[in-house]
């Protein structure tokens, strides 16, 4: 896990001597996930885990955001009022896959549950399918302890697709016809979480005949 935060003028000028917290929490994370996928494939023969995304939040996001809050735009109020400093975007195989990643998490020590929106089985009304969870981590360093808090999106390949498609159509200000396109993307979606089920379905049926 490559993280050169620690070492920019940005992110260290705002988030000062929290970054180092920060950072250890993100490993922290990174590396249960990543291991929890390594440890799945030993035995099933395959990694739930396609791959990790991650970021610290960007300070001016950051400052921004505290002042939408009515807060001042310092590190320590960062570390307290925004749930997404840490934020993670898992990209699984399967619908299942998801679910045994969730498990992880929450099985991470010490960790605390601070919100969970299943996305998945309750999609938005536009189509938006995804697993979202907020956690507090206590993160330890020279016997110091402060609390961490990071967002992890976890999702499938069509899910992480249909989501970058609509975040250009709804952040892109030129589009002629948006609604419309709206209206397709919401088709797609519910095409693509058929599509999943299908291939959840297919999954099972033939590991159950490798029994």
């Amino acid at each position: 896990m490559e993280l050169d935060y620690i070492n920019n003028e940005d992110y260290l000028d705002f988030y000062k001597e929290n970054l180092l917290y920060i950072e250890k929490a993100m490993k922290t994370i990174y590396e249960i996930i990543k291991n929890s996928g390594e440890d799945y494939s030993s035995f099933e023969d395959r990694n739930p885990v396609e791959h990790i995304k991650y970021r610290v939040k960007h300070p001016e996001s950051a400052k921004d955001k505290l002042i939408k809050l009515e807060q001042e735009p310092t590190s320590n109020n960062a570390m307290e009022y925004l749930h997404d400093i840490c934020g993670f975007r898992i990209i699984c195989t399967f619908i299942s896959d998801i679910e045994f990643i969730v498990k992880k998490i929450k099985e991470i020590k010490d960790v605390k549950i601070v919100v969970e929106k299943d996305y998945i089985n309750k999609p938005k009304s536009n189509g938006y399918r995804s697993y979202h969870i907020i956690i507090m981590l206590p993160i330890e360093i020279d016997g110091n302890i402060k609390n961490i808090y990071a967002e992890a999106q976890i999702r499938t390949i069509a899910m992480d697709c249909w989501a970058s498609l609509e975040h250009q159509l709804m952040y892109k200000k030129d589009i002629q016809n948006k609604e419309l396109f709206k209206e397709e993307l919401k088709k797609c979606a519910d095409e693509m979480a058929t599509t999943d089920l299908n291939l959840e379905t297919i999954m099972s049926f033939i590991k159950n005949e490798g029994v």
